[in-house]
């Protein structure tokens, strides 16, 4: 167990050893920023010198960005794809098989599991890819990459709804394990 001096620094070097890193980075009255976001990129970029990287120099090992949800970007994409969704909205992403038959399997189980939950389906959307930044690595176990759209009712807490998508993810995934 580290000790955190209370001297003259938050914390020493000597009071950590294998840690990877973790950054935060926010605007402090919570407006969003262009510069943030390409800030936070080139912070990830400084973290290649733990291994992060595999051979290839391009497969990485799925640090990424979390981000508040673009609901506008969201009511636009869905208003494209012609899907109707509500006020009360989530957006899962989800890695499918690239065998089709099997991809539809697993999206009619995540489906029935959702609406199984209370919620709707308003729609899956293809997620649009750029293969060319993918490392030979990474492409030997690509999946395929799906958005689900969800509409909760009006009513439904922000609580209660993170807990229904929570239990249909968990029973999809059951039902694919057991």
């Amino acid at each position: 167990m580290s000790m955190i001096s209370s001297q003259t620094h938050l914390a020493t070097p000597d009071d950590f050893s294998d840690n990877c890193g973790f950054g935060l980075i926010a605007h402090i009255e919570g407006e969003a920023s262009h510069d943030l976001v390409k800030t936070a990129i080139h912070s990830l970029s400084c973290m290649t010198h733990r291994g992060g990287v595999a051979a290839d120099g391009r497969t990485g090992d799925g640090c990424g960005l979390l981000l508040a949800t673009p609901t506008d970007f969201f009511k636009q994409i869905a208003d494209e794809q012609q899907f109707a969704i509500t006020d009360n909205f989530a957006v899962g992403m989800v890695f499918v098989n690239l065998d089709s038959d099997k991809a539809k399997h697993g999206q009619q189980v995540l489906s029935e599991e959702i609406t199984a939950q209370g919620l709707e389906v308003a729609g899956w959307r293809n997620v649009p890819l750029d293969l060319s930044i993918v490392g030979e690595i990474g492409r030997e176990t690509l999946p395929d990459f799906k958005q689900v759209f969800v509409n909760a009712p009006d009513d439904l807490a922000a609580d209660d709804f993170n807990r229904k998508l929570f239990v249909a993810r968990k029973k999809s995934r059951a039902a694919f394990d057991g």
